[in-house]
């Protein structure tokens, strides 16, 4: 019922239209879609699966220099715990692993830092070695590190040219 009051283009409908008509997906006859490309604010938070939670935090707060700012069930096997980075606006929630996020399964997140030797400096004495490093990457040196549950994070300091883009 839903798709056919998409298919009539009807305002309102799902919030998706608000008064414009639905343009139909080419390659699927009858497919409602979405007017234009959706916009968003920013990315609100990463979701990293680790094996113990306390852990993890010793990490990411510790030596990545996250912030708490909410800890749910304290105690409890089900203890989830949010943090904000150093600089603000990005958030990572560190979950107990389940079978739709096992532990270990993050790949492709990327931490911004300021100064690449100080960061690797400190995942060295935390015993959390760079699996590769790259100083002649194009946008900026990069490296890639796992957490202590086999998370892959990959640190990126832009280049001057890149450093407004990226902020």
């Amino acid at each position: 019922a839903i798709l056919d009051y998409l298919k009539k283009g009807q305002p309102g409908a799902c919030g998706v239209c608000l008064g414009t008509p639905v343009k139909r997906r080419r390659d699927t006859p009858g497919a409602a879609t979405y007017p234009d490309g959706m916009t968003f604010a920013r990315i609100a938070s990463v979701t990293v699966p680790v094996s113990d939670v306390e852990r993890a935090l010793g990490l990411y707060r510790d030596v990545l220099g996250f912030t708490v700012f909410r800890d749910l069930l304290a105690g409890s096997p089900a203890r989830t715990i949010h943090l904000t980075a150093p600089a603000g606006g990005s958030v990572i929630i560190l979950v107990p692993g389940s079978v739709d996020a096992p532990v270990g399964s993050l790949r492709g997140a990327t931490l911004q830092v300021n100064d690449m030797d100080d960061a690797l400096g400190r995942l060295l004495w935390a015993n959390s070695a760079p699996v590769w490093r790259d100083a002649g990457a194009p946008g900026g040196p990069a490296a890639q590190f796992t957490d202590p549950d086999g998370n892959v994070w990959t640190l990126w300091q832009p280049l001057p040219q890149f450093a407004a883009i990226a902020a």
